[in-house]
């Protein structure tokens, strides 16, 4: 009776360690893939700050470029 006791016992301790290890493993998991989420995260934040400052240039261009097809046209007009 004892030793059917003990083997219980040792079949338990033996799950309970490889329990605790899949948690840790889970836990480790979940952190490594938090990390690449705000890596990911920060780099679109970054490229959206890059797309904004692009979008301005472009827009600041078009306008000098409109602007210099209205006077070219102006001038045209005036000969």
């Amino acid at each position: 009776m004892e030793i059917i006791v003990a083997v219980i016992a040792a079949i338990g301790v033996v799950l309970a360690a490889l329990i605790q290890k899949s948690r840790k493993e889970n836990g480790d998991d979940h952190r490594m893939v938090m990390d690449i989420l705000r890596d990911v995260g920060q780099r679109v934040t970054n490229m959206d700050n890059r797309v904004e400052r692009i979008d301005d240039k472009v827009e600041k261009l078009s306008d000098k470029v409109d602007s210099l097809t209205v006077n070219t046209s102006v001038r045209r007009n005036k000969r």
